[in-house]
């Protein structure tokens, strides 16, 4: 089935896509061939950085084995020291976690993990409309009141100096585990588990999720390794670990591969994740779960809760152990997905109205009286559509607070911290960025930060790369397995695109929202197809119209399992250059 989505340059403000093909060095293509990998794997995995056979296998047949040791954080040891401080001396413990899908699973992995060892720890996650990202004085005198005596955080806290300043006055101990780009100034902290704190540099960071998992790993081996005993697989974790992983778009390498691929493997278990479980519905008995099925369907649910300011929904879906309320909290996370949908579909109509006064500044910068919660993925798409950088801001309340997302090589982190001093509050990554500024200062804002921007390159031609250039006859099932060996799919391991010239549209009917099914053939040889988000043109292709090139990616549908070749579908993500007639 061929999936399209067309792109068009109408507007002088929107992005011009510009196809290329990835480069590759023909000196490692040697040494890999030479080794015994095929030529398409070879190209494949050196347009991915991996240039050696050994590497190769280690990327091709990823080993739990293979997981980096938790101990190369430089004070991990420090941690699961105290850690068990606290359980041997019945010390009260709170698990702090965040609203978005990383750290909510980071959350309830540590969670779940003392449960399984009948240590009762609390956990916050703080109300991502009312309270904001982080830990917070309030929260803290609270927990104080609880007599809890030790803190962890998960996927937050490396910012949080006052807060913890404040802790260590009424005596609690604060363990950060996080992710997020540091500050200059680091939290008085009693330990901190946080990537760029490890022995050597972390090539790939895991994501919130993955530093918890991290600790949960070292906790209970350092347990072990002290006398205690019935600690729990934490294989029945890495599904929940992956989820975490895949929704914050680390870089699926390394050690975060590992945990993907294994992880999705426990997901389509029966003694997976009852929340995962639940959340995926209709896909569970039907073998492999993808990267996608996790990112699109399971993902969003448990972003949308923490959007709408219901975050404790999704966590106590993974809490939970009985039927009825996981089925209950799945479905009223549905509910706030579909009203997250509106929600964002209003507001992104709302920013392109701003947007198309803005003429041609290089940092998108947007503001109204909208939702908080869902200003952060209208950015994203607002990011992806012009190909700059955006920021969104919400107005609603007396300070106004944003969210912005970046494109390729910019790091909105850094633009972020030169305009610091006018802003009330920011952090983040190189990519995603979040921030708290006086309404009187919107307009300094934009134009500082447009200012700053002057010295960096933003390519705003929205630059796409495919793998390589092949004909349909080359489409067999060898062909696909060797696409299959490189999963999961993800950042850093995109899923191979492949451009094709020459394309016949044989048949095309419309389906869903506005897409369209698709029958494109090519010297004869004939696949079906789906073409997604392709309103735009429907007036422009028509049925049996000639593509000049197509860029598209592979999929596998299987009809019948004694069939010798698996029926595959072509994504196609881009058609340009197209005319009714090969002759035109």
């Amino acid at each position: 089935m061929l999936c399209l989505s067309l792109l068009s340059a109408k507007s002088m403000n929107r992005s011009t896509p510009i196809w290329q093909i990835k480069y590759f060095s023909t000196e490692s293509m040697k040494r890999l061939k030479n080794g015994g990998v095929s030529e398409l794997l070879a190209k494949l995995l050196i347009q991915r950085n991996i240039k050696t056979k050994v590497d190769a296998e280690l990327f091709l047949k990823p080993q739990l084995k293979d997981i980096e040791s938790p101990f190369r954080f430089v004070w991990m040891q420090k941690s699961v020291e105290r850690i068990v401080k606290a359980i041997t001396g019945k010390e009260k413990i709170a698990v702090y976690g965040d609203y978005d899908a990383d750290g909510i699973t980071a959350t309830a992995l540590l969670v779940k993990f003392f449960r399984a060892i009948d240590v009762q720890a609390n956990w916050y996650i703080p109300n991502r409309l009312s309270e904001g990202y982080g830990l917070n004085s309030n929260q803290i005198k609270k927990i104080s009141s609880e007599g809890i005596t030790l803190i962890i955080t998960v996927d937050n806290g490396i910012s949080s100096i006052e807060p913890i300043e404040l802790a260590n006055e009424l005596g609690i101990d604060v363990i950060i585990t996080d992710h997020h780009t540091k500050p200059d100034k680091m939290p008085s902290a009693y330990s901190i588990v946080h990537p760029d704190y490890a022995a050597d540099k972390e090539e790939f960071p895991p994501s919130g999720a993955g530093v918890a998992f991290n600790l949960i790993i070292a906790l209970r081996s350092y347990m072990r390794s002290i006398g205690f005993s019935n600690l729990p697989n934490l294989k029945q974790y890495i599904d929940i670990a992956a989820l975490g992983t895949i929704a914050d778009i680390v870089p699926l390498v390394g050690t975060n591969r590992i945990i993907v691929k294994y992880g999705l493997e426990q997901a389509a278990q029966k003694n997976s994740s009852k929340a995962i479980s639940a959340m995926l519905n209709s896909k569970k008995n039907r073998g492999e779960i993808s990267t996608k099925d996790i990112g699109f369907i399971v993902a969003p649910r448990i972003n949308a809760a923490g959007r709408m300011g219901a975050a404790e929904i999704a966590m106590k879906l993974f809490l939970s152990e009985n039927d009825n309320e996981i089925c209950q909290y799945s479905k009223e996370l549905n509910a706030l997905n579909t009203k997250r949908q509106k929600l964002q579909s209003e507001i992104l109509n709302e920013t392109e109205e701003k947007i198309s006064k803005l003429g041609n500044a290089k940092i998108i910068v947007a503001w109204g009286d909208w939702h908080k919660g869902i200003i952060g993925i209208v950015a994203g798409r607002i990011a992806e559509k012009y190909a700059r950088p955006a920021i969104v801001i919400s107005t609603s309340d007396k300070i106004a607070t944003g969210s912005g997302r970046s494109i390729r090589n910019v790091n909105l982190f850094e633009l972020i911290s030169k305009t610091g001093h006018m802003l009330k509050h920011f952090g983040g990554h190189p990519q995603a960025v979040g921030l708290s500024i006086e309404k009187s200062k919107l307009d300094k804002f934009t134009y500082k930060i447009n200012e700053a921007a002057d010295s960096v390159a933003i390519d705003q031609t929205g630059q796409i790369l495919y793998d390589d250039e092949i004909d349909f006859n080359q489409i067999n099932n060898e062909f696909y397995s060797i696409i299959d060996t490189m999963k999961p799919f993800g950042n850093a391991n995109p899923e191979p695109l492949f451009c094709s010239k020459n394309i016949v549209i044989e048949e095309r009917r419309i389906v869903g929202n506005g897409h369209w099914k698709m029958r494109i053939s090519q010297d004869g040889r004939i696949f079906p197809a789906i073409y997604f988000r392709s309103e735009e043109h429907t007036s422009e292709l028509q049925s049996h119209s000639f593509i000049s090139y197509a860029v598209f990616c592979l999929k596998k549908k299987i009809q019948f399992s004694f069939l010798l070749f698996l029926f595959v579908s072509l994504h196609l993500h881009l058609v340009t250059h197209y005319s009714t007639s090969p002759l035109t």
